[in-house]
């Protein structure tokens, strides 16, 4: 394949960030294989595909982080709603907790009740 000239840094570097192999690449642009191999030398083809990988990887947080939010809201009315299958609930506080991070539910933070003195699950108690 014959190049049409120099090729602009940001578009070499666009072709091999959007395509799934340097040949594919290279075909997209018009060129031999060997020349996208040139221009991943130089600094300004490796520096603009690094820019786009940064931005790709903060447009991917951003929208992981919205998922994410919806996905708690819908999961928390679904605990709220009193309408609700208490398996679904059930489900839904599991998933909920599964998915913490370690330490946010921390001991010191939660406060836990010791009823292995109480009588409340004794069938033979009549105050239950």
């Amino acid at each position: 394949m014959k190049s049409r000239g120099r090729l602009a840094p940001e578009r070499v570097a666009f072709a091999l960030f959007v395509c799934h192999s340097k040949r594919e690449a290279a075909q997209r642009l018009g060129v031999a294989e060997s020349t996208i191999y040139k221009y991943l030398s130089h600094p300004e083809v490796r520096a603009e595909i690094r820019r786009l990988r940064e931005l790709s990887a903060e447009y991917n947080a951003a929208n992981a982080a919205e998922a994410i939010a919806l996905a708690i809201s819908t999961l928390r009315q679904l605990l709220d709603n009193p309408n609700t299958n208490d398996f679904v609930k059930v489900r839904a506080a599991d998933v909920l907790l599964s998915r913490l991070q370690p330490g946010v539910l921390a001991e010191d933070s939660v406060e836990f009740v010791d009823d292995s003195d109480s009588d409340c699950d004794d069938p033979n108690n009549e105050d239950n």
